[in-house]
């Protein structure tokens, strides 16, 4: 199937592939080295199973975690793409990509949160 379109990458010139967006292209490093900068790390992971070891040296026993960040990261980026790419929105800086990202695991948290919190209410009224 082919899409009609662009093909190139919406934040630089290169082919867009899953691959580069969220990993090869200089906004995903950015994106990336920031989060790396949280965990004390300059390495910047390469594919969905780097990002996994990883995190997993970092968060390690915490994989509802690994989940929840990654899928940020990434959902993050797809929305500045697709805005780039729809509604001529370029980003600034891609630390704005980082702030989402930021947003979406505080949202997350928040989440978790009440859910945990509903648990141990049905488990206090048992």
């Amino acid at each position: 199937m082919t899409v009609a379109g662009d093909p190139k990458c919406s934040f630089c010139d290169e082919l867009e592939s899953a691959q580069h967006l969220f990993f090869g292209c200089s906004v995903a490093k950015i994106v990336w080295r920031t989060v790396g900068a949280v965990f004390d790390t300059s390495y910047i992971p390469k594919t969905i199973w780097q990002v996994f070891s990883w995190l997993y040296a970092f968060l390690s026993g915490l994989c509802e975690i690994y989940t929840v960040g990654l899928a940020a990261v990434c959902w993050s980026i797809w929305l500045a793409r697709n805005r780039a790419t729809f509604e001529k929105k370029w980003i600034k800086t891609p630390f704005e990509i980082a702030f989402t990202t930021c947003a979406f695991i505080e949202y997350g948290a928040g989440m978790q949160k009440r859910r945990w919190q509903r648990m141990s209410r049905r488990e206090l009224s048992c």
